[in-house]
């Protein structure tokens, strides 16, 4: 988890089973407050710029009806090094803001992590 900034120290494992009776790790880390906004701002810095473009214009696609950012990483792409979005082998990552501001605005907050 090197390439995505975060601490070994701070989440934990979940064995789960596949539909083909695989075995599929959960790794849940789980930040908060003011650590979880620098890591934001640094995870996005981190992703190729054509990406970052695209995912701030197209930001409510990202979003559910309770405020929460999804993305999905490609696992290839970790394992070379690199944060690129994908949607196969992927890596899914859940945000979870608190924040005052409300649903209506949580696209601008998002923004301006940027």
């Amino acid at each position: 988890m090197q390439q995505l900034g975060l601490d070994k120290h701070v989440f934990s494992t979940t064995k789960l089973e596949g539909h083909f009776g695989n075995i599929i790790t959960r790794i849940i880390f789980h930040l908060t407050g003011e650590k979880a906004n620098i890591w934001l701002i640094g995870f996005l810095k981190k992703i190729r710029k054509i990406d970052r473009i695209t995912l701030f214009n197209n930001i409510h696609d990202h979003i559910d009806e309770h405020g929460k950012l999804y993305l999905r990483l490609s696992k290839q792409s970790l394992f070379r090094k690199f944060i690129e979005f994908g949607n196969l082998d992927i890596i899914r990552i859940k945000i979870k803001p608190k924040t005052k501001q409300g649903i209506a605005l949580i696209p601008k907050y998002y923004r301006e992590m940027f």
